[in-house]
């Protein structure tokens, strides 16, 4: 069925593209002159559009998923991997600006929360958190 959609759109955009010195009065006159119910089938042309475009919408949207959900899982293994003093000098950084504007904003609304220094489970949720934000921040 969408071969027969697509050769059907193939041949109608080659049929009007074929005819630009044409006005679209005068093709819609001439396609009515051929039997055909314009209207209706301006109808069926957006409706084929339409769907066409959602479908290339919903495979752009589950690609740029996927991709972001590889990220977070880069960031997770990469976090895991690092000493409770790396986690604290990349807290520390972050505190001071050096992951960014975003990663700054998160490390001291986390050391405002608690006032205590955060342990090591806390400190990679916020690690994570900072680096996914540095890399939102560049993607922007």
């Amino acid at each position: 069925m969408k071969e027969i959609k697509s050769t059907f759109v193939d041949r109608f955009a080659n049929f009007v593209c074929d005819n630009e010195d044409v006005s679209t009065a005068q093709i819609r006159s001439d396609l009515q002159e051929d039997g055909v119910n314009v209207d209706g089938f301006m109808g069926r042309v957006r409706m084929l559009v339409a769907e066409q475009t959602s479908a290339a919408i919903r495979a752009n949207a589950e690609i740029e998923i996927t991709k972001a959900r590889e990220r977070n899982d880069d960031v997770s293994r990469q976090v895991s991997q690092y000493s409770r003093e790396e986690l604290l000098r990349t807290y520390l950084a972050a505190q001071s600006g050096q992951m960014g504007h975003s990663g700054q904003e998160i490390a001291l609304a986390a050391r405002n929360a608690s006032g205590d220094e955060p342990d090591t489970e806390e400190l990679q949720a916020l690690i994570h958190d900072i680096l996914r934000s540095r890399d939102q921040d560049k993607q922007s």
